[in-house]
């Protein structure tokens, strides 16, 4: 197919190498090796010859300006997967979650060995008191011991001191007389003077003392012991019939300055006379 080029006279020299563009069919462009020679219609046409032999590459021009950057192509598709990157530092502990409810109570575990026998606890307080038990056999006679010293004889110191005679009137308040005795008393415990209504006892010493008095007036009467002016405890005796006998007895110590014995009549509805033989007083030493 035939090419055209328009040639621009007004540029086109001997030498020229422009393109020229063919203003009808501008589809190729020649280059005239020579000049452009014929002009027909505003059209051009070059005179080609063969193709040489392609000259030497010429020198590089200068780079020239950077076009306009071209718009964004479409999102190409991924890559493949990297391979992982190496295990990062581990982050800040977090916050402790609230407590969540206690798990439902596991199965008992077998029984563990037993303990170390602990310390002995201190003594507990002592039991009640068995029985007695049965009555032993009775053991051998052991030997007589030596003889042991003999004891004072205290039985010695007696006394009966007693009326032979009926007693005057006598009221209540006052001592009973006695005019007759008979004193046994070697160590000198024991002392009386018949007339007399008080009997001498010797210091520090025990007594058993004992009377009877029989009154035929004066009823009712009560008679009894009294040592150094106080009446005894438990020795006053009392009659409520005429002609009645009553006695009473009491044991006596005495202390460190002796006593003095007496009978003594505590009361008397009137006055009252005490019977001879029947009225008198015993008394033996103890110790």
């Amino acid at each position: 197919m035939a090419s055209y080029k328009y040639v621009d006279t007004r540029k086109a020299n001997k030498y020229s190498n422009d393109c020229c563009k063919c203003n009808d069919h501008c589809d190729n462009c020649c280059k005239c090796n020579n000049h452009c020679d014929d002009c027909c219609d505003n059209h051009c046409k070059c005179c080609v010859g063969p193709k040489g032999a392609t000259g030497p590459q010429g020198p590089v021009g200068p780079q020239g300006p950077a076009g306009p950057q071209g718009a964004v192509g479409a999102q190409g598709p991924a890559g493949a997967q990297g391979a992982t990157g190496p295990q990062g530092p581990a982050g800040a502990q977090g916050a402790t979650g609230p407590q969540g409810p206690a798990g439902v109570q596991g199965a008992t575990g077998p029984q563990g060995p037993a303990g170390a026998q602990g310390a002995t606890g201190p003594q507990g307080p002592a039991g009640a008191q068995g029985a007695t038990g049965p009555q032993g056999p009775a053991g051998a006679q052991g030997a007589t011991g030596p003889q042991g010293p003999a004891g004072p004889n205290v039985v010695a110191d007696n006394a009966d001191i007693y009326r032979v005679t009926n007693t005057a009137v006598i009221s209540q308040g006052n001592t009973i007389p006695f005019d007759a005795s008979l004193i046994n008393s070697p160590s000198g415990a024991i002392s009386f003077t018949n007339g007399n209504s008080t009997i001498n006892l010797g210091a520090n010493m025990t007594f058993f003392v004992r009377f009877t008095a029989t009154s035929e007036t004066g009823i009712p009467y009560a008679i009894g012991l009294r040592l150094n002016g106080l009446g005894i405890n438990g020795s006053i005796a009392s009659a409520q019939v005429a002609d009645t006998s009553i006695s009473n007895g009491a044991i006596v110590k005495t202390g460190a300055t002796g006593g003095q014995l007496d009978l003594f009549v505590f009361f008397a509805n009137q006055t009252i006379s005490l019977l001879r033989f029947e009225t008198s007083l015993q008394i033996i030493r103890l110790a």
